[in-house]
């Protein structure tokens, strides 16, 4: 039996924990309190649970609360400029820069995009070097930007200058979602072909995981982590395999 629109989106408010009385005593405002229900109902929607009808009624309620947005502390340039700047094609990855007001995205377009947020204009920088899908970006420390693609390239960015790599590391397997290890100045790339990578920020090659085909992902890997304080794995990954593997690496690598 199909739920009610009410009983709908208490479904849905329940399912992630967001009361919106309880969240509007905490210190939200009731707007948001409605925001969050009204994204939330729109969300069941999507998945096929109301007809054109319950649509219609969304659409007019999503518009009354765009409205409504307009006079709430907002600030509308940042939607404005996201979207004149938008990728052509899907994205694939966004990260946040660890300590300044960055963003950088990557996407199908064969593009990566770094976002400046600490300029009210948000200028955005574009780096066209790969000539594949992109589908990861990462920052590497404070001053780098390393970007992943289907073309089997890794890049090395600097931020201040996105126009060319400073290094490009070349594999034999499509990339998917690296990360970089602050701790040891090190990128771990996963790759279609069931390996993980190790490079440092130079491009310098360190290692393969696993070293024997007996060990490790039987599948595509398509994503690692570094976990830096871990010691016993401060490196995980996942993969096609449906397995997560812990790693221990212990390689000091000098910038």
């Amino acid at each position: 039996m199909a739920a009610t629109e009410e009983e709908a989106a208490v479904v849905v408010v329940e399912s992630v924990g967001w009361e919106p009385e309880a969240a509007a005593k905490k210190g939200a405002t009731v707007e948001t309190a409605r925001m969050e229900r009204m994204c939330f109902c729109l969300e069941l929607r999507v998945e096929g649970e109301a007809g054109d009808e319950a649509e219609e009624e969304d659409a007019g309620a999503f518009s009354a609360l765009t409205a409504r947005m307009g006079r709430m502390d907002t600030d509308p340039w940042t939607l404005t400029a996201l979207t004149s700047h938008s990728h052509d094609q899907e994205l694939t990855d966004v990260r946040a820069h660890p300590s300044q007001d960055l963003v950088v995205t990557s996407s199908k377009d064969t593009t990566i995009r770094l976002w400046d947020f600490r300029d009210p204009n948000m200028p955005v920088t574009v780096f066209q070097g790969h000539n594949q899908p992109v589908t990861t970006a990462a920052f590497a420390g404070n001053e780098k930007v390393v970007s992943g693609s289907d073309d089997r390239t890794v890049k090395v960015l600097d931020l201040k200058n996105m126009r060319s790599p400073i290094a490009t590391i070349r594999t034999d397997s499509s990339v998917n979602r690296l990360c970089f290890s602050q701790s040891q100045n090190m990128i771990a790339i996963p790759h279609d072909n069931r390996h993980i990578r190790l490079f440092d920020i130079n491009g310098n090659r360190i290692g393969r995981l696993p070293r024997s085909s007996r060990t490790g992902h039987s599948k595509m890997v398509c994503s690692v982590a570094w976990a830096e304080d871990n010691p016993v794995c401060n490196l995980f990954s996942c993969g096609f395999d449906r397995q997560v593997l812990g790693w221990s690496i212990n390689v000091q690598i000098k910038e």
